[in-house]
This record gives structure tokens, sequence and C-alpha cells, in this order.
């Protein structure tokens, strides 16, 4: 099995992986998935060693080679229903591929991957392992957005690589007082919130919809501090409440907004909010708002929380 390359940042890319929610795989010209962070499940467990099964070795297998043949990076869907963006790098005697992604972007396709396991030939694997992190995407610019910053991130390793270091003299520190701990940095709370997430994640797998849903709304309030949230479930055209938190518990909601709203696939994609407003009895001047975020795969819209 041959060594991960000395150019990449594999704990940077780690990172991007867990910030991300897709998984981040590196493979050598020998086809060796020599690094992965974040790995979708499905693949894991089609793939436990660091060489592809024959159905896999025709996408991730030959990443390299196709993505080196377009001279950049590429996308393609691969047998499982995972969307996947390949982007060559190294050099001539070492090149390898990063490969972003393994994640549904089609709730069709996840449907699919379902009924293979169920009772298609997937069934060989545990269900509780198979389904263990599964990757879903909104959009497949969230995905492009992140193979780029993984192509950003090769470049300059590269070319760091490349330079002749320029050793600095050393820095006298004449200051003999205690400087305070660092406080944590953007980037490691986003990593320790991703995690958390997963974690969740991985706990709500034995329970059935309704526990889950509630357990989605409690832990959404406790990581950003909300006082009350709502979860609607798309029933035919429209929203349904089906669960509450906090404030909203024992209350109905009525959104006049149908899940398939251009505004609200819209916020999907960006991966945000929209804001509905609602005129109360109280004075013509007086509204209160809702800031409803859309849960779905690709453009197809099945809750939201508010």
């Amino acid at each position: 099995m041959s060594k991960i390359p000395d150019i990449i940042g594999i704990e940077t890319l780690g990172k991007l992986a867990e910030e991300s929610g897709l998984a981040i795989a590196v493979v050598d010209a020998d086809a060796n998935q020599v690094a992965v962070s974040n790995n979708n499940s499905i693949c894991r467990n089609l793939n436990p060693g660091h060489k592809f099964s024959p159905a896999c070795s025709q996408f991730c297998g030959i990443a390299l080679e196709k993505s080196r043949a377009a001279g950049g990076m590429i996308g393609f869907e691969c047998h499982a229903g995972l969307d996947c963006r390949a982007i060559p790098a190294g050099t001539a005697d070492k090149p390898f591929v990063a490969i972003v992604g393994r994640t549904f972007l089609n709730a069709e396709n996840y449907r699919k991957a379902t009924d293979r396991a169920i009772k298609g030939d997937w069934t060989e694997y545990s269900p509780a392992e198979f389904f263990e992190n599964i990757l879903l995407t909104g959009s497949s610019d969230a995905l492009t957005k992140t193979a780029e910053k993984v192509e950003r991130l090769l470049k300059e390793t590269q070319a760091q690589s490349n330079s002749v270091a320029t050793p600095k003299p050393p820095v006298e520190h004449t200051s003999e007082i205690a400087e305070d701990e660092p406080e944590p940095t953007s980037d490691q709370e986003k990593t320790a919130k991703a995690r958390a997430w997963r974690s969740f994640f991985g706990s709500i797998l034995k329970t059935d919809h309704a526990q889950a849903t509630s357990s989605i709304l409690e832990f959404v309030a406790h990581q950003h501090d909300f006082s009350a949230l709502i979860w609607l479930e798309k029933k035919d055209e429209r929203f349904e409440s089906t669960a509450a938190f906090g404030e909203m518990e024992g209350r109905k909601v009525r959104l006049g907004i149908s899940p398939d709203d251009h505004r609200l696939v819209e916020a999907m994609q960006n991966e945000s909010s929209l804001e509905l407003g609602e005129r109360t009895h109280e004075s013509d001047d007086s509204t209160r708002v809702m800031n409803v975020f859309p849960i779905g795969v690709g453009g197809e819209i099945s809750a939201a929380i508010a």
C-alpha cells in the first residue's frame, strides 16, 4: 500500500470534511485509498480495505485517470447513487486524486440504496453499520464549493512544496508575563459542532420517526440557544406540524406556503432560511416573524424546522 503523499495537508482535509459534512478521500496511482475522512458508511462497508470492490473500482478506482484526462476536476455519480468530485494532484512520478463528496444529492437515489440494503444485493450488510454515517447534501453547489476549497488547498500546498523555504531569524521574547490560553478558533468550533452532529445522528438511528424528530428539535435548540422550535412535515402539498419544542409545544402551526415554493427551494440550495411574517390583531405595525429552515435532498423538500 502506498504512503500518503507528502504534500497533502491531511489534518486540514479532515477539518474540511467534518465542517462540510462530506467525505474526502485520497487515492493513489495504484487505485489504493490511502486516506479518507468522514467516509460514507456505505462506502466503508463496500470497501473495508484500501482496495476498491469491482463495482467501486469503476468509479473511485479510475477517478485519477479520468480527471487527469480531463485536465482538472470532474464530477460523477457512482453505482451506489453517490455524487463525487475528483481533483487530480501530485507530481508526475507521484500523482493522486482527491475525491470529495460520496453524498446523496437526490432523494430517489437514497431510496434506491435503502431498497438494495433491505431486499437487494446489499442485504449481507448490517443495516446499523451500513447506514451509520449516511451523507446527504441539499444541493450540488455545496458539494462543488467544498471541492473547490480542496482544489485550492492542494494547489497551495503543491506550490509551497516546490518553493525553497527561507529560514527566518529567531524571535527574542523579553516578556516573562504568562499569556492567557488562546480562545478556540472559529474553525475549531465548526469542527466540534460537526462532530457533535455526527455523534447525535448516530444515536437516533434506532429510534422511530416521531422520537427522532423530537430529539432533533431538542438538540438544535440546545446547540443554537433556541427557546421554541417546531417540526413541519410535508403532507401532500402543504406542511403539517408533527413535533414541537419549548414554547411551541401544544401549538398547531399552519403555513400559507407550499413545500414546493421556489423561495423555499432557493433557501435550501443556499443553506439558509426563509423569513415569514404574520400580521397580528394588536396593531397594524405589529408582526410576528418565523424563520423556516427547509430540509431535503436535491430540490425535493420533505420537511422543515421553524
